[in-house]
């Protein structure tokens, strides 16, 4: 989304084939981009060799109820 900005400390994150694998991501972004204090992101997941998958996954921030 325009304005967003991911950050994650381990990238690329090397998983061995047949293992797996779980890190730590942060989403910064402005306030305008939530609503109700939601927002729907895709996530890519690719090795860069033609795996590719996305996953639909849904930001709580700001502007939720109080």
């Amino acid at each position: 989304a325009e304005g967003a900005k991911l950050i994650a400390p381990e990238n690329p994150l090397v998983i061995p084939g047949g293992k797996r694998r779980e890190t730590t991501i942060f989403v910064v972004a402005p306030e305008g981009l939530f609503v109700g204090g939601k927002r729907d992101v895709d996530f890519k997941i690719s090795d860069g060799k033609g795996f590719e998958r996305t996953f639909p996954y849904k930001l709580l921030g700001p502007g939720g109820e109080k």
